[in-house]
């Protein structure tokens, strides 16, 4: 079979992007057998990583202008190449197919954010994505998705059939999440991101959905002998709520206990995530929540929202608060923090969950929908 793969978003720092990394890293090592065809960006960086022998590069630089030529691309290049290289199949890890095409169509519909929040998506970019989202369910053979949660809101919402939508859970990649830092090597990380305390973990990106100005408070109320030993450092880049995270911190004089030490590379999180105390999700909605994994493999006490996928995903192995109550969360980070034989029975149980997960199995499983189609 020859198989077409829309590989433009591994080089993002998003979930989506280290889905479409760790997928096609898979599928190199498990399949010698079809023909694929990457279609990235120009110029190609690293970030997909080498590949086997039967994977061919295209490379396109119309993507990286305006959506409307984005639009055209997907629309009128996009099956004239599927066309041109008889294409059998083509699968975009993102929402996004073409109207017309002769191959089968796959795709990744990982949430519904932009209808349930589509506060975070306004304007005509929202708009777009929720067109292109409706479309793509109905035009394609196959719609994948990553948690029962996320396919009950597509079949909800977009009113698509059970029997068209497959769940193909995240991986983690075991080799980079993992507790086998050692001390030192945590410390220099503690020291690079002047870090002085033991301290809460939650990361980013800055967005209303995550949650962090419900954290901060709650963090706020949190006893001072506590916010004495524990600081709060959330990472992510700069950027979407910082600022207005940054004028809640003043008003309740917090500058000195919380951080933000920006983007943190890949590299580098699991070392972090080893060095912290405890790890809080306080996320409103995930589609999956690939954090969740990373801290349970790193053997780091997980407290986390209980809303959509996320008690799915990690069983018992996290404590759960409702995210929108403020003193909810406060309690469960008070009695995660004064709870050592807790912390000690949720890194256990994080250990048994995380070996239900994994990018390999991943990888057959949607090469299992590929070869469907040649039945």
């Amino acid at each position: 079979m020859k198989i077409a793969i829309d590989a433009r978003m591994a080089e993002t720092r998003g979930g989506i992007g280290k889905y479409t990394r760790e997928i096609l890293s898979q599928l190199s090592e498990i399949d010698r057998k079809n023909q694929y065809f990457i279609i990235v960006n120009k110029p190609s960086n690293q970030s997909i990583g080498r590949l086997q022998e039967n994977f061919s590069i295209f490379e396109t630089s119309v993507t990286r202008k305006h959506y409307f030529v984005k639009d055209i691309w997907h629309q009128l290049f996009l099956p004239f190449f599927l066309k041109n290289n008889h294409i059998d199949v083509y699968f975009n890890p993102r929402y996004i197919l073409p109207y017309f095409s002769g191959s089968k169509m796959v795709v990744t519909i990982h949430d519904m954010i932009a209808f349930l929040y589509p506060e975070i998506w306004p304007g005509v970019s929202g708009f777009r994505i929720r067109q292109y989202i409706r479309i793509s369910s109905k035009r394609a053979n196959m719609i994948l998705t990553v948690s029962d949660s996320a396919k009950n809101d597509i079949m909800r919402i977009l009113n698509i059939p059970e029997k068209k939508i497959k769940v193909i859970p995240c991986g983690i990649n075991k080799e980079l999440y993992n507790p086998n830092y050692d001390k030192s090597l945590q410390n220099a990380m503690i020291k690079k991101y002047r870090i002085v305390k033991k301290f809460i973990l939650a990361i980013g990106p800055m967005g209303s959905r995550k949650n962090h100005d419900r954290l901060i408070q709650a963090y706020s109320n949190l006893s001072n002998t506590i916010k004495e030993e524990y600081q709060l450092v959330i990472t992510g880049e700069k950027k979407g709520c910082y600022q207005d995270l940054l004028k809640i911190i003043d008003q309740l004089d917090l500058s000195e206990a919380i951080i933000f030490p920006g983007f943190i590379p890949e590299k580098e999180m699991p070392v972090l995530i080893n060095a912290a105390s405890i790890f809080i999700f306080p996320s409103l909605y995930e589609g999956f929540g690939i954090p969740l994994l990373e801290a349970m493999a790193c053997g780091t006490p997980l407290l986390t929202s209980k809303v959509s996928s996320i008690p799915g995903i990690t069983g018992n192995a996290a404590l759960l608060f409702n995210p929108k109550s403020i003193k909810e969360m406060a309690d469960a980070m008070n009695k995660i923090l004064t709870d050592g034989e807790l912390r000690e029975d949720l890194v256990e149980k994080g250990f048994k969950q995380i070996k239900k997960y994994s990018w390999k199995n991943s990888a057959k499983e949607l090469l299992n929908v590929f070869e469907n189609f040649n039945q």
